[in-house]
């Protein structure tokens, strides 16, 4: 142990740890192949913490600005993918241009994101030096879970803080380890996740107690391989069986203008999945966006006869009007009668710098590059609820990393959910595979069959473990088709949304302000000797 002290009291090692730490934690989310290091891959970083708070000579500052290195290495990996972004002439930008604004994003981004996290860092080390922590040792490893956990979801509060590298990403690629999302979300699995590295790196540091936190440790994690196992292996309540089918028409920015050569495409593979008996067919987000749907009565007669024609159910990406003024990033369903339903779905989270561009006034006076920044050279209006039509709850792209744009949609009577997307900005880079990484997320805290079109891929039918049914890979033409259930039964999450969320704010508010107490009491005393 004083060995290992010794060790950490170097500003080197700490730096090597927290970036190793980082990094490692980062390439997991990344790629989820290698999730399984995710619970032992913030050991590192624990441990430094630890050593941080257990040292009177560092400053609180000093637990932050650790902190704020130690994110912006887990972010910095979470965002490398932006460089496949290069060149953004689609935006308006020159080469140059291009350089300065993927540049930002890539090391700008990350540090940006690291500032409140970083807090995670101070709030834990200072409530290590109170008095609850001297009494109830235990405080120590969960508040950091807890924090990490509260900071996690703040992301999803703001527009700029974008909560597209989530731990629970990482464990895409076990699943098993992912189940207990459908409890209380995937930032529970946030939390057992920090907590079981957190109580291993404890009992590390403290080796004269160490017994009691490595079974700690590992009860935590049984606990949560089990459960998973045991609702995976667990007989589900069977639904009303449908084909559904994905959409996966592969076609360049450019070919985006052509709807004549738009219609020859998506036909032609809606007849041939349409062949292999599906019921239910989606199309990826904005297949039509040249022309608002409404304003096109060849493109609305095309859909309602092929629709029609093949007696399917048609969901459409499409840009519209029909809101309450403005352009909406729209989706629209088409009956097999050929008929259209009266409500439309608008995309609720809008693309920064994509669809709109937030601040506008401001950060053109102040950065006019980023000011100029917008795809579609005006801003889109965004929709304000979720829309459930023929029991299928529609969402479109940036909305399925927010877990409350399809937990609204599953309460409000969502039995399938249908995403489109267009990823095709992102080739085949491994931003592709964590945004498909989100849905499965938002199938398994659901319980709910996802079905994924994406112009570009990854197009997938997922299941509500999860699992992916059939997929088709990035970057080529075709569609997913798969067997899926109209389910009812309402998860536990689906019920209570982030209840862990506030239970941890709760619970990090409690200590705070108990230590402060306390601390406050120690003064008086010792005034009064």
């Amino acid at each position: 142990m004083r060995t290992l002290n010794r060790l950490l009291q170097r500003r080197s090692v700490r730096l090597g740890a927290l970036a190793f730490s980082g990094l490692l934690t980062g390439l997991t989310v990344c790629f989820p192949v290698i999730g399984a290091l995710e619970w032992v891959s913030l050991i590192p970083a624990a441990l430094v913490l630890f050593s941080i708070a257990d040292d009177g000579k560092n400053r609180l500052r000093s637990a932050y600005l650790y902190g704020l290195f130690f994110f912006a290495c887990y972010f910095a990996v979470t965002w490398h993918w932006f460089y496949v972004m290069y060149p953004m002439s689609y935006a308006g930008l020159s080469n140059l241009e291009s350089i300065a604004v993927i540049a930002g994003v890539i090391i700008a981004l990350p540090v940006f994101q690291a500032t409140s996290f970083a807090f995670s860092f101070l709030i834990t080390a200072k409530l290590a030096r109170g008095q609850i922590a001297k009494k109830y040792s235990v405080v120590i490893p969960l508040s950091f879970a807890l924090l990490w956990t509260v900071f996690e979801w703040m992301q999803t509060l703001f527009w700029f803080g974008v909560p597209w590298g989530r731990l629970a990403i990482g464990q895409t690629g076990l699943l098993v380890t992912a189940q207990t999302a459908s409890w209380f979300g995937c930032y529970f699995v946030t939390l057992l996740l920090v907590l079981v590295n957190a109580l291993a790196a404890y009992a590390i540091y403290k080796l004269e107690t160490s017994r009691a936190f490595a079974v700690a440790a590992a009860s935590v994690f049984t606990f949560n391989l089990l459960a998973g196992a045991v609702m995976m292996a667990a007989p589900k309540k069977a639904g009303e069986r449908v084909t559904v089918a994905a959409i996966q028409g592969n076609l360049i920015s450019s070919e985006y203008w052509s709807e004549s050569h738009i219609r020859e495409v998506y036909g032609e593979l809606t007849r041939k999945a349409s062949e292999q008996g599906a019921d239910v067919i989606v199309w990826p987000e904005t297949v039509f966006i040249n022309t608002p749907l409404e304003y096109s009565g060849e493109n609305q007669s095309f859909i309602s006869q092929l629709a029609k024609e093949l007696e399917v159910t048609l969901l459409v990406g499409t840009r519209s009007t029909a809101g309450v003024g403005g352009q909406y990033n729209a989706m629209v369903t088409v009956y097999p009668d050929g008929s259209y339903d009266d409500e439309m779905y608008f995309k609720q989270y809008l693309v920064p710098f994509g669809e709109y561009v937030p601040w506008s006034e401001l950060l053109t006076a102040i950065a006019p590059l980023l000011g100029e920044i917008n795809m579609l050279n005006v801003d889109w209006n965004a929709g304000e609820s979720s829309t459930v039509v023929d029991r299928i709850g529609s969402i479109i792209c940036f909305d399925s990393i927010y877990e409350e744009t399809v937990r609204q949609s599953t309460a409000n009577g969502a039995e399938i959910i249908a995403i489109e997307t267009n990823d095709s900005w992102f080739l085949d880079s491994c931003a592709i595979y964590m945004h498909l990484a989100q849905a499965q997320l938002r199938a398994i805290e659901n319980g709910r069959y996802v079905v994924r079109a994406a112009n570009t891929g990854v197009s997938a039918i997922i299941s509500p473990s999860g699992a992916i049914l059939d997929s088709k890979e990035a970057l080529t033409t075709g569609y997913s088709i798969s067997e899926a259930e109209m389910l009812t039964e309402l998860t536990l999450y689906t019920a209570v949304g982030n209840l862990i969320v506030w239970l941890s704010v709760a619970v990090v508010v409690a200590l705070v302000v108990s230590d402060s107490v306390l601390k406050r009491r120690g003064g008086k005393k010792n005034v009064d000797r």
